[in-house]
């Protein structure tokens, strides 16, 4: 018994000295160097609708001990505009042995514009209700795609009334992935059941954009008319000829967000008002 038990102690002195050995030599030699990321060029110009790989392009990973590792280079993350309509890319890269190189380049997106609103249907509510002011409104990036859940409704101080509606000036903002904010100045008119019922303008849309200078076929935007929040095409009761737009609040020269005013007239009264909005975008992005 005391040779077997010798025996197996000195065969666990071996092996564990053979693994000692091992990991030693193992160490001695690991790879601790992370690969070399390379780029053609420190800043590249892409439409906003590139993708991960046309963000990789000109790009290349080299490992000491593994060659190219080009296969293993990521997208890690974006940072919002630095300057105009430029980013900085983080990227990364690995090799066999899960060194990681990092590298960061200037992107400049070459057709960027500011998220857009959308409105579907004018901005009136019954006053016996809880209106949602946000239902026919949503947004859109180039970037980022649909972004209506990111919209916030600012509430200005002030609101005024007549004796049928009570009108809440309020501001839209919208932000998009890259840091860019978006506004629009409109009014949400609370009314009675009966004037919400009376009959006005009905639209195409509700909020366009332009450019600086552009002209604007406004009366192309009439669609019939709307009332108890139902659209129906003119006819021999309510024609287009009745229709009076007022442009006096529009600066098409100047960047900006703007009302148009459509009165549906009778009699020579107006019976019914509806907006537009109109948003004068910059001509180019600083």
């Amino acid at each position: 018994m005391k040779i077997l038990r010798n025996i197996l102690i000195s065969m666990f002195a071996v092996v564990a000295l053979l693994f000692i050995a091992f990991e030693f030599n193992a160490f001695r030699h690991r790879d601790k160097e992370a690969p070399v990321i390379t780029a053609d060029a420190d800043e590249i110009y892409v439409s906003t609708s590139a993708s991960n790989e046309d963000l990789l392009q000109g790009m290349k990973v080299y490992d000491e001990k593994d060659g190219d590792v080009t296969s293993s280079l990521v997208v890690v993350s974006k940072t919002h505009f630095v300057t105009g309509t430029t980013v900085k890319v983080n990227y990364a890269a690995f090799d066999s042995h899960n060194n990681v190189a990092t590298y960061s380049r200037r992107v400049t997106f070459t057709d960027y514009k500011k998220p857009r609103f959308s409105m579907s249907a004018p901005l009136r509510f019954v006053s016996r209700n809880n209106p949602d002011y946000l239902a026919n409104v949503t947004a859109s990036d180039l970037i980022d795609g649909d972004i209506s859940s990111q919209i916030k409704m600012i509430v200005q101080d002030s609101t005024y009334s007549n004796t049928d509606t009570r009108s809440i000036p309020m501001v839209l903002q919208v932000t998009n992935s890259v840091g860019d904010t978006a506004e629009v100045y409109v009014t949400a008119n609370i009314e009675t059941l009966y004037n919400y019922n009376r009959p006005c303008p009905a639209l195409e849309e509700y909020l366009i954009y332009t450019q600086p200078g552009a002209a604007i076929d406004f009366r192309s935007l009439l669609t019939g008319i709307i009332k108890s929040g139902e659209v129906q095409p003119f006819d021999e009761t309510y024609t287009s000829d009745m229709i009076l737009i007022d442009t006096s609040e529009l600066d098409l020269h100047s960047e900006g967000s703007y009302s148009v005013k459509y009165y549906l007239q009778q009699d020579g009264d107006i019976i019914g008002t509806t907006e537009l909005y109109v948003v004068v975008e910059a001509d180019r992005y600083e």
